[in-house]
């Protein structure tokens, strides 16, 4: 079990370095960037910038999202991947930036939209558990939100009816809601009826 006072950021220290993490980071606030561009934008070293990409792209955090055409060569551009997008969520990113950059980019995607939306009545709590999924998993299942914002200690009607607000915009995501809670109840009588004397 993780220290209590090193809980929050020991994976970001361990799984990006500093320089990793602010590449993500300005892609997070940018349009999607090639590499020199990146490198010009943030005045850093080519061969330093060049290594990163990479990292990021073995680690599954960014991907080619367009393509420059220059000099008669395609030039991939790449921003965040799905877990990118969770990692600078954990790093304290204002969502409402995440979700207007991922609409534009990923406008198709409204599970990622819906995560994006769900995330401040998470909590900060909420939000290290789902980080903690993703890393662990190396991928985000619909499911994990629903289970993460249902076991938190203070669920207040407030936050409820925000979640409710949230999940009747993606109809699939209120459908799997509504299973997920018909699904808690009867796994919670039948377990309480094991414990009846």
């Amino acid at each position: 079990m993780l220290k209590k006072q090193n809980k929050e950021h020991i994976l970001n220290k361990q799984f990006l370095t500093p320089l990793q993490k602010k590449i993500l980071l300005f892609l997070a606030v940018h349009d999607p960037m090639n590499i020199k561009e990146l490198d010009d934008a943030i005045e850093g070293n080519y061969r330093s910038t060049w290594a990163v990409f990479q990292e990021l792209k073995r680690k599954n955090l960014i991907e080619e999202i367009t393509v420059k055409h220059y000099r008669g060569r395609d030039i991939p551009r790449f921003w965040l991947s799905e877990m990118g997008v969770i990692f600078v969520l954990s790093a304290r990113i204002k969502p409402k930036v995440i979700l207007k950059k991922t609409r534009e980019i990923y406008p198709e995607n409204r599970n990622l939209q819906f995560l994006i939306e769900t995330v401040p009545i998470l909590g900060k709590n909420g939000l290290n558990m789902l980080y903690l999924s993703v890393v662990t998993n190396c991928r985000f299942e619909e499911s994990d939100l629903i289970s993460i914002f249902a076991s938190q200690s203070k669920l207040s009607n407030k936050k409820i009816k925000k979640y409710n607000s949230i999940a009747k915009k993606y109809p699939e995501r209120y459908k799997q809601t509504q299973d997920y809670i018909i699904e808690t109840k009867k796994n919670l009588k039948d377990l309480s009826d094991l414990f009846e004397v």
